[in-house]
């Protein structure tokens, strides 16, 4: 694989940009929409899908945006009254 090896920091970056670009496509969400429903029998739609992913799964960093969540403990936390109860 072309740059698998890149150590820079820009190179790095660059990749992992690419690399999260690709997971938010409309034919990757799909075939992981297609899995989870093999797996899970659940069918998700691809909006609810792809926003799953890139607001849970996929490092705010590596969407080339700042992190916003609230990180407690190493637990990503939406809102502090998310912690009460």
């Amino acid at each position: 694989m072309a740059g698998a090896g890149m150590a820079s920091g820009a190179g790095k970056a660059a990749g992992i940009l690419e690399v999260a670009a690709v997971i938010v496509t409309d034919p990757v969400i799909d075939q992981i929409r297609r899995e989870l429903r093999r797996r899970t029998g659940q069918n998700m739609d691809p909006a609810e899908l792809s926003e799953l992913i890139t607001s849970s799964v996929l490092r705010p960093d590596a969407l080339g945006r700042a992190r916003t969540t609230t990180v407690v403990c190493g637990i990503p936390v939406g809102r502090m009254e998310d912690l009460a109860g």
